[in-house]
C-alpha cells in the first residue's frame, strides 16, 4: 500500500514538477544546490554563496510495503528529451510518453530522477512503513507536528528526545555538549536557512545544523535536513551514535559536510541519501580532542551526490593517535565531485584497518571539471584562523602540491577573485576513483612539529565503475609522504569497469608513486 505525505506548508512546493504516485498526488517540496562545481576565495560561510551559483531541486517522500510497487508519473514545467533515474544499480527504467515522465520503484530506498542531464533534480524517498512510538505528551518529548515552527536553538537534555511529524518544518538547529540518550527522530524537516542560524561557542564555533560533542548514545532517524549554512551532522569527543534513514538535500552554502565523524568512537550511517555540497562523508581529527581516536565506523547502504568535495573520505585534518577499523559498504556514489574515495592525510594519525567494500560509482560523460579560485597568499589558501603555525620545511616539487591536484585550484590576486564564473573545458571530467595521499598543507596548519601519518591495511573490494558511453577509465593514486610516512599493504580486489575486472595498474589507471609499498591489484 502507497502512503503519501501531503500536509507540507504550501510555500514549501516546487514549481518545477507535479508527480503523482499509483495516480495519488505528491506533494514535491523545494530546495537549493550548488548550480556548478566551483567556489571562490577563501574556505568561509559565505565564499561563493552567490545566486549565480544556485538552483533549485525537488525532493518528496512516501511510504510502500516492501513487494508492492509504485507507479510514478512526473509532469515538468518544460519539455524533456532524456531521463536517468539514479543509482544505476537499482535498474530502474523510465521513459517519456505525451511529455511526462513514467517509471516503476519496486524496492524502498531513495532515488535521484535527473532530466536532460543533472540540473533542477528531483529526489525522491521511498520509506517503509514505521511507527516511531513516541508519545508526543511526554515530559522528554519535544514535538513538532505538521507546519511551520521557528524553535532557534533547540536545547536537549539527557533522554530527551526531537520528533519531527510528517508535514513538519523546523527552522532551527541541534548543538548540545554532554548529553546521553537523546533522539532526533520523524519524517519531517529540519531547516536552517541563513536566517535561523544558531552560533554558539562550540568548536570553530561554525553553525552547524546538528552537532553533538562529548556526548553518549544518540540516535537520529528519518528526518530530512535541508539548507545548512555548514556540516550538517556532526559529532566530536562522542561515543555510541547512530543515524539511520536520513536525508540530506537543498545544501547550496560552502562546506555543508553531511557527516563529520570528529575523533569519535562506535558511529554508524546506515540506509541514508546525501547530497552535499562538500564532503558527503568525512572522518576527522582536531583540536582539543587529539587523544580521541577514530574507532569502529561503519557506513552502509547510502546513495551519496557530492556536488563539491569528496564522497567518502579519510581527512584532510588527521590529528589524532590512530584511525582504526573504518568501513564504507554497498554504498552507491551517483556523482563524484573531486574524488570518490579518498584520504587527505593532513595530520599524524596512524591510519589502518580500512575497508570500502562494494561501492559503485557513477560516471557521466557530462561531468565537468570543479575549479577553486583562491588569492595568492597562505591567508588566502585556508587559514581560517590568522595564528596558523607554518612549518619551514620546503614544498615537495612533484607531484603536485595535494589541493592543488585534487581540486583544480586557481590562483589569482585578490582582485580577480570578483565576478568569476565557471568556465571549464568542455571535455569530460574524470574525479579520482581512489586518492591516498599525505596533505602537506593541512599538515603544516595544523601539526607541524608532528611526523607525517602512515596509511597501512586499507582493502578496497568489489569496486564497480559504472560509466556511460565515451567514458574512460577513472585515475587512481596511491602515494606515501617520505621515508618515514609511507602507504603500505593497500590491496584493491575486483576492480571492475563497466562489469569487466581490471587486470593490473596500466589498465586501471592507478598510480603507484613513491613510499607506497605493497600495493596490489587482484
Amino acid at each position: 500500500m502507497i502512503r503519501t505525505y501531503t500536509n507540507y506548508p504550501e510555500k514549501e512546493r516546487t514549481t518545477l514538477y507535479t508527480a503523482t504516485v499509483n495516480q495519488k498526488p505528491l506533494f514535491l517540496a523545494k530546495g537549493f544546490v550548488r548550480k556548478y562545481p566551483f567556489a571562490v576565495g577563501n574556505v568561509d560561510l559565505n565564499y561563493d554563496i552567490t545566486e549565480y551559483n544556485k538552483e533549485e531541486i525537488a525532493f518528496a517522500s512516501f511510504e510502500m510495503e516492501e513487494g508492492d510497487e509504485a507507479t510514478v508519473i512526473l509532469t515538468p514545467n518544460r519539455s524533456v528529451q532524456s531521463v536517468t533515474v539514479r543509482p544505476l544499480s537499482r535498474g530502474v527504467r523510465a521513459q517519456i510518453v505525451d511529455g511526462k515522465v513514467c517509471f516503476t520503484i519496486t524496492k524502498c530506498g531513495q532515488y535521484t530522477v535527473e532530466l536532460d542531464g543533472v540540473h533542477n533534480a528531483l529526489h525522491l524517498f521511498v520509506d517503509s512503513p514505521k511507527n516511531y512510538g513516541v508519545d508526543v505528551n511526554a515530559e522528554n518529548v519535544i514535538y513538532f507536528g505538521a507546519g511551520e515552527h521557528f524553535p532557534g536553538h533547540i536545547e536537549l537534555k539527557d533522554n530527551s528526545i526531537v520528533f519531527l511529524d510528517e508535514g513538519a518544518v523546523v527552522h532551527g538547529a541541534i548543538a548540545q555538549r554532554g548529553v546521553k540518550n537523546v533522539k532526533i527522530l520523524g519524517k519531517g524537516i529540519l531547516d536552517r536557512s541563513p536566517e535561523y542560524r544558531h552560533i554558539g561557542p562550540h568548536l570553530g564555533s561554525w553553525n552547524r545544523q546538528v552537532f553533538f560533542w562529548e556526548c553518549e548514545n544518540v540516535e537520529i532517524d528519518g528526518v530530512i535536513f535541508r539548507d545548512s549554512p555548514i556540516w550538517v551532522i556532526s559529532v566530536a569527543n562522542t561515543k555510541n551514535v547512530s543515524i539511520n534513514n536520513v536525508k540530506m538535500v537543498g545544501m547550496w552554502s560552502g562546506s555543508t559536510d553531511g557527516l563529520d565523524v570528529v575523533n569519535s568512537q562506535n558511529i554508524t550511517l546506515t540506509n541514508s541519501f546525501l547530497r552535499n555540497s562538500d564532503d558527503n562523508v568525512t572522518i576527522k581529527g582536531f583540536v582539543p580532542f587529539t587523544h580521541e581516536n577514530n574507532e569502529n565506523i561503519h557506513v552502509e547502504n547510502c546513495v551519496l551526490w557530492c556536488d563539491w568535495g569528496v564522497s567518502l573520505q579519510i581527512g584532510a585534518e588527521v590529528c589524532a593517535d590512530y584511525y582504526r577499523n573504518i568501513t564504507f559498504k554497498n554504498c552507491d556514489i551517483i556523482h563524484a565531485a573531486h574524488a570518490a574515495m579518498s584520504f587527505q592525510s593532513g595530520g599524524y594519525a596512524d591510519i589502518s584497518n580500512v575497508r570500502y567494500e562494494d561501492i559503485r560509482v557513477e560516471y557521466s560523460a557530462a561531468m565537468r571539471s570543479p575549479q577553486f579560485y583562491l588569492g595568492e597568499s597562505d591567508v588566502d589558501y585556508g587559514n581560517w584562523s590568522g595564528e596558523t603555525r607554518k612549518s619551514t620545511r620546503p614544498k615537495r616539487p612533484e607531484p603536485a602540491p595535494w589541493a592543488d591536484e585534487l581540486f583544480n585550484v586557481i590562483h589569482a590576486p585578490a582582485s580577480a577573485l570578483k565576478d568569476v564564473i565557471y568556465a571549464p573545458e568542455e571535455k569530460t571530467f574524470l574525479p579520482w576513483l581512489i586518492h591516498l595521499e599525505v596533505c602537506e598543507h593541512w599538515h603544516d596548519m595544523l601539526s607541524p612539529e608532528k611526523p607525517f601519518p602512515n596509511m597501512h591495511d586499507v582493502h578496497f573490494k568489489d569496486i564497480s565503475i559504472l560509466a556511460e558511453e565515451g567514458v574512460s577509465v577513472p585515475p587512481s593514486a596511491v602515494r606515501g609522504y617520505n621515508a618515514d610516512s609511507k602507504s603500505y599493504d593497500v590491496t584493491v580486489e575486483n576492480l571492475t569497469f563497466n562489469g569487466k575486472k581490471l587486470a593490473d595498474v596500466k589498465e586501471a589507471n592507478f598510480i603507484v608513486g613513491p613510499f607506497a609499498e605493497n600495493v596490489v591489484l587482484k
